[in-house]
Protein backbone atom coordinates (compact mmCIF):
# COMPACT_ATOMS: atom_id res chain seq x y z
CA UNK A 1 0.00 0.00 0.00
CA UNK A 2 1.07 3.18 -1.36
CA UNK A 3 0.97 6.03 1.53
CA UNK A 4 1.12 10.13 1.19
CA UNK A 5 4.53 10.46 2.15
CA UNK A 6 5.23 7.65 -0.96
CA UNK A 7 2.98 9.41 -3.16
CA UNK A 8 4.85 13.31 -2.37
CA UNK A 9 8.42 12.23 -2.65
CA UNK A 10 7.06 9.90 -5.80
CA UNK A 11 5.72 13.19 -7.55
CA UNK A 12 8.80 15.28 -6.28
CA UNK A 13 11.32 13.15 -7.84
CA UNK A 14 9.37 12.68 -11.35
CA UNK A 15 9.09 16.79 -11.07
CA UNK A 16 12.82 16.95 -10.56
CA UNK A 17 13.60 14.01 -13.46
CA UNK A 18 11.41 16.80 -15.54
CA UNK A 19 13.38 19.73 -14.79
CA UNK A 20 16.59 17.66 -15.52
CA UNK A 21 15.48 16.67 -18.92
CA UNK A 22 13.99 20.24 -19.65
CA UNK A 23 17.62 21.89 -19.03
CA UNK A 24 19.24 19.13 -20.86
CA UNK A 25 17.12 19.40 -23.64
CA UNK A 26 17.25 23.19 -24.20
CA UNK A 27 18.46 24.27 -28.02
CA UNK A 28 21.35 25.97 -28.45
CA UNK A 29 21.63 29.84 -28.93
CA UNK A 30 22.11 30.70 -32.17
CA UNK A 31 25.55 32.51 -32.92
CA UNK A 32 25.07 33.56 -36.36
CA UNK A 33 21.87 35.56 -35.70
CA UNK A 34 20.89 37.65 -38.98
CA UNK A 35 20.16 41.02 -38.93
CA UNK A 36 17.33 42.21 -40.89
CA UNK A 37 17.19 45.67 -42.50
CA UNK A 38 13.62 46.97 -43.58
CA UNK A 39 12.69 47.45 -47.35
CA UNK A 40 12.30 51.13 -48.46
CA UNK A 41 10.21 51.99 -51.40
CA UNK A 42 12.40 53.78 -54.28
CA UNK A 43 9.80 56.91 -53.82
CA UNK A 44 10.48 56.94 -49.52
CA UNK A 45 14.47 56.25 -50.22
CA UNK A 46 14.56 59.74 -52.57
CA UNK A 47 12.64 61.61 -49.89
CA UNK A 48 15.15 60.06 -46.98
CA UNK A 49 18.42 61.22 -49.42
CA UNK A 50 17.02 64.52 -49.31
CA UNK A 51 15.98 64.78 -45.85
CA UNK A 52 17.94 64.48 -42.69
CA UNK A 53 16.34 61.99 -40.82
CA UNK A 54 18.27 63.14 -37.24
CA UNK A 55 17.47 66.75 -37.77
CA UNK A 56 13.57 66.06 -37.88
CA UNK A 57 13.47 63.80 -35.23
CA UNK A 58 15.73 66.67 -33.04
CA UNK A 59 12.81 69.01 -34.45
CA UNK A 60 10.47 66.97 -32.28
CA UNK A 61 11.80 66.42 -29.49
CA UNK A 62 12.93 70.55 -28.73
CA UNK A 63 10.55 72.13 -25.67
CA UNK A 64 8.60 74.56 -27.22
CA UNK A 65 9.52 78.11 -25.92
CA UNK A 66 8.73 79.51 -22.78
CA UNK A 67 6.04 82.53 -22.86
CA UNK A 68 7.20 85.52 -20.33
CA UNK A 69 5.69 85.12 -16.87
CA UNK A 70 3.37 88.25 -16.90
CA UNK A 71 1.00 87.15 -13.86
CA UNK A 72 1.66 87.78 -10.01
CA UNK A 73 4.51 85.50 -7.85
CA UNK A 74 2.90 82.82 -6.26
CA UNK A 75 5.15 81.29 -3.21
CA UNK A 76 3.77 77.33 -3.71
CA UNK A 77 5.93 76.20 -0.29
CA UNK A 78 4.52 79.07 1.91
CA UNK A 79 2.79 78.63 5.14
CA UNK A 80 -0.19 81.12 3.26
CA UNK A 81 0.33 83.75 6.80
CA UNK A 82 1.09 87.18 5.52
CA UNK A 83 4.11 88.77 7.13
CA UNK A 84 3.92 91.45 8.83
CA UNK A 85 6.54 93.76 9.77
CA UNK A 86 5.65 94.68 13.11
CA UNK A 87 3.64 92.45 15.24
CA UNK A 88 1.32 93.15 17.64
CA UNK A 89 1.61 91.89 21.15
CA UNK A 90 -1.13 88.57 21.24
CA UNK A 91 -2.86 87.94 24.59
CA UNK A 92 -2.48 84.71 25.78
CA UNK A 93 -5.36 83.40 27.73
CA UNK A 94 -3.43 81.18 30.66
CA UNK A 95 -5.21 77.39 30.40
CA UNK A 96 -7.05 76.65 33.01
CA UNK A 97 -6.68 72.58 33.96
CA UNK A 98 -9.98 71.16 35.39
CA UNK A 99 -10.17 69.65 38.99
CA UNK A 100 -9.50 65.88 38.86
CA UNK A 101 -12.67 63.62 38.74
CA UNK A 102 -13.08 61.77 42.03
CA UNK A 103 -12.30 57.93 40.84
CA UNK A 104 -14.96 55.60 42.43
CA UNK A 105 -14.75 52.11 42.37
CA UNK A 106 -16.92 49.61 40.49
CA UNK A 107 -19.98 48.47 42.27
CA UNK A 108 -19.22 45.38 44.36
CA UNK A 109 -20.09 42.27 41.96
CA UNK A 110 -20.91 40.06 45.11
CA UNK A 111 -24.23 38.95 46.72
CA UNK A 112 -24.00 37.77 50.34
CA UNK A 113 -25.19 34.78 51.47
CA UNK A 114 -24.26 33.87 54.64
CA UNK A 115 -21.05 33.63 56.89
CA UNK A 116 -20.04 30.51 59.07
CA UNK A 117 -18.41 31.27 62.73
CA UNK A 118 -15.84 28.25 63.74
CA UNK A 119 -14.47 29.34 67.21
CA UNK A 120 -12.43 32.56 66.08
CA UNK A 121 -12.54 32.14 61.96
CA UNK A 122 -15.71 34.06 60.12
CA UNK A 123 -16.06 32.42 56.81
CA UNK A 124 -18.11 34.49 54.47
CA UNK A 125 -19.73 32.92 51.38
CA UNK A 126 -20.59 35.48 48.44
CA UNK A 127 -22.09 34.52 45.07
CA UNK A 128 -20.78 36.22 42.31
CA UNK A 129 -22.60 35.17 38.93
CA UNK A 130 -22.52 31.27 39.61
CA UNK A 131 -19.69 31.17 41.46
CA UNK A 132 -19.56 30.10 44.98
CA UNK A 133 -16.54 32.12 46.95
CA UNK A 134 -15.67 31.13 50.58
CA UNK A 135 -13.34 33.96 52.13
CA UNK A 136 -12.42 34.79 55.64
CA UNK A 137 -10.57 38.33 56.75
CA UNK A 138 -7.30 39.20 54.43
CA UNK A 139 -8.10 37.02 51.38
CA UNK A 140 -8.68 38.39 47.77
CA UNK A 141 -11.23 37.73 45.58
CA UNK A 142 -10.83 37.69 41.69
CA UNK A 143 -7.20 39.57 41.99
CA UNK A 144 -9.42 42.93 42.47
CA UNK A 145 -11.14 42.80 45.54
CA UNK A 146 -9.24 41.80 49.53
CA UNK A 147 -11.89 41.55 52.17
CA UNK A 148 -10.57 43.67 55.02
CA UNK A 149 -12.64 43.43 58.18
CA UNK A 150 -15.84 41.34 58.84
CA UNK A 151 -18.18 43.27 61.44
CA UNK A 152 -21.47 42.32 62.57
CA UNK A 153 -23.93 44.31 60.04
CA UNK A 154 -21.13 44.65 57.15
CA UNK A 155 -18.01 43.69 55.64
CA UNK A 156 -14.93 45.91 54.72
CA UNK A 157 -13.38 45.75 50.98
CA UNK A 158 -10.56 47.23 49.37
CA UNK A 159 -10.67 47.49 45.99
CA UNK A 160 -6.62 46.69 44.98
CA UNK A 161 -6.21 48.66 41.67
CA UNK A 162 -7.25 52.16 43.35
CA UNK A 163 -6.52 51.37 46.80
CA UNK A 164 -10.72 52.50 47.38
CA UNK A 165 -12.50 50.97 50.57
CA UNK A 166 -15.79 49.89 49.62
CA UNK A 167 -18.51 48.90 52.60
CA UNK A 168 -21.20 46.03 52.20
CA UNK A 169 -24.01 45.66 54.26
CA UNK A 170 -24.79 41.98 55.37
CA UNK A 171 -27.76 42.77 57.94
CA UNK A 172 -27.74 41.39 61.54
CA UNK A 173 -26.42 38.25 63.10
CA UNK A 174 -29.57 36.18 63.99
Amino acid sequence: MITQTTKRWLLLGSLLLLTLWLVWNTPEVDSNALIVKPMVRAADANKSANTNHSLKYEDDLQLAQRLPFEGKAIDLFGTGIKQQTARKPVKVKPIVKPLPKRVIAPALPFKYIGKLIEGDVVKIFLLKGEALHIVSEGDTVDKHYQLKHVGEQQLSWLYLPLNITQKMSIGQTP
